[in-house]
């Protein structure tokens, strides 16, 4: 199976969102005004005639165009924007605390946070452990990285 056929689509999301979201409130957070698209825009184009660009598929036209014109960085701050409406480990906005005093020192930590995690997965530890590890490790790389931004990137 192709990797684009696992991906979401733009109009899975939409029909996900109407489904448990209600399609009354996805119609107040889009607007009166596009009641009918928001209906559109949840139905699978193979099996309708009536549809049209969703609001998905056209930030994902623009951020394209953005970085065909060597605009990438805007492109990635769209998705900044977007990822602080979750609360989870996708959210890397947060301000990331207990710095080491070197990225050196940061660096270090990643490879021990690594290892515990690569341990578990090998030992098929439980899931929780896994899990707890795995999140472990990302907040260890997310520390370097703030430590690098600190350290390296002062003027940016």
């Amino acid at each position: 199976m192709a990797k684009e056929s696992l991906r979401l689509q733009s109009w899975q999301i939409f029909h996900t969102a109407r489904r448990h979201l209600t399609p009354e409130r996805v119609i107040a957070i889009f607007g009166k005004k596009n009641a009918r698209s928001a209906y559109t825009w949840a139905q699978d184009p193979v099996t309708t005639a009536d549809r049209c660009k969703d609001p998905i598929e056209a930030l994902h036209t623009m951020m394209s165009e953005l970085d065909a014109i060597g605009r990438g960085d805007a492109a990635r701050a769209v998705l900044d924007y977007l990822r602080t409406a979750l609360h989870d480990e996708y959210n890397t906005s947060a301000p990331v605390q207990d710095l080491l005093p070197t990225i050196e020192h940061e660096l270090l930590a990643d490879y021990t946070a690594l290892a515990s995690y690569q341990r578990a997965v090998e030992s098929c530890e439980e899931l929780d452990l896994v899990d707890t590890l795995r999140k472990a490790a990302v907040d260890e790389i997310n520390r370097t990285h703030a430590k690098y931004l600190q350290a390296c990137r002062k003027g940016m």
